[in-house]
């Protein structure tokens, strides 16, 4: 299984990825049906995908996720993903996003994420530490220190991506439910298996398998 890039057109959010606007996410593949060795995909360092944003049909800008190797007391991804607006939408509300989470590399539950959001005139800095082993999490918001419960198997607004990714062959019609800590809040977010369908690109023609978030926030 693989992610193949698709294009992202208009936009309501990847967890607060870019204000008002959807960033569709990497879909998941099969040239097989998959089998319970396929539980956990094998991630390489360098992995990179970059999608067009647009917003009313108008080109808006890039996102992009990196997967870095991360050095840790035991095997771990640093992800980081990217969105920043064009030069065109930036003249009336300038937009560059960057989240660096490091997670664990067989459960994909994070470890340590940082995200320096920067929305038009809105400025906010987090450093987020997961303690998995006591249900909390401490969030550091500006310079504010705060601790929070999280409930067990809890993911980030990245890892849950790769979470899903890593799910055995996903079947229309079913739902998986992940709680995703974001901005010292708990969301349980459904995410609706909707169909499997055949892409053609540049890539060439492969079977996906749709899927809608339905985010329980503004």
């Amino acid at each position: 299984m693989s992610w193949i890039p698709r294009r992202a057109y208009a936009f309501p959010l990847w967890l607060a990825l870019v204000a008002g606007w959807l960033l569709v996410a990497p879909v998941a593949t099969a040239a097989e049906p998959a089998t319970e060795k396929d539980h956990r995909i094998v991630i390489q360092p360098g992995e990179y995908l970059q999608y067009a944003v647009f917003l009313l049909g108008i080109p808006a800008g890039t996102a992009t996720f990196h997967v870095l190797p991360s050095s840790h007391d035991r095997p771990t991804y640093r992800i980081v993903s990217t969105a920043q607006s064009n030069a065109f939408v930036s003249l009336f509300f300038p937009v560059r996003n960057v989240v660096d989470s490091t997670v664990d590399a067989e459960t994909w539950r994070p470890l340590h994420l940082v995200f320096q959001r920067r929305e038009g005139k809105r400025h906010e800095d987090f450093d987020v530490t997961f303690h998995h082993a006591t249900q909390s999490v401490t969030v550091i918001k500006d310079g504010q220190v705060s601790t929070h419960s999280i409930a067990p198997g809890t993911y980030g607004p990245l890892s849950c991506l790769y979470y899903l990714r890593s799910l055995p062959a996903l079947q229309p019609g079913t739902s998986v439910f992940i709680t995703i800590h974001h901005d010292r809040k708990n969301y349980r977010v459904e995410v609706r298996v909707e169909a499997r369908e055949r892409l053609a690109g540049p890539w060439g023609e492969v079977e996906t398998i749709r899927v809608l978030a339905v985010m329980p926030f503004q």
